[in-house]
């Protein structure tokens, strides 16, 4: 599975580099909002996914005291109830 993130990570940013060659071109003159259109176009997908994901996972709400829904998402999620942890949230 390294391998296959390594892969991808390679091949992404091989991508990433020719398309910035592509917007930022040395014969362009209007270089400077070429570079700013590249770079809206790496953001929409960021924008795009974010609200898809919903719900903060167990770990993070757990790392910042919120107990109560870190029980609720991993029952949802992973038909675990977290008995261990307490019933309150502290700050």
């Amino acid at each position: 599975m390294g391998n296959r993130v390594q892969g991808m990570f390679g091949i992404g940013e091989v991508t990433a580099i020719a398309v910035a060659r592509l917007c930022i071109s040395p014969a362009s003159t209007t270089t400077y909002y070429g570079g700013r259109a590249g770079a809206r176009r790496g953001a929409a997908g960021g924008t795009v996914d974010r609200p898809a994901q919903g719900a903060r996972p167990a770990c993070w709400l757990i790392q910042h005291g919120r107990f109560r829904q870190a029980k609720q998402v991993s029952l949802q999620m992973f038909d675990d109830p977290l008995d261990m942890l307490p019933d309150e949230d502290f700050v």
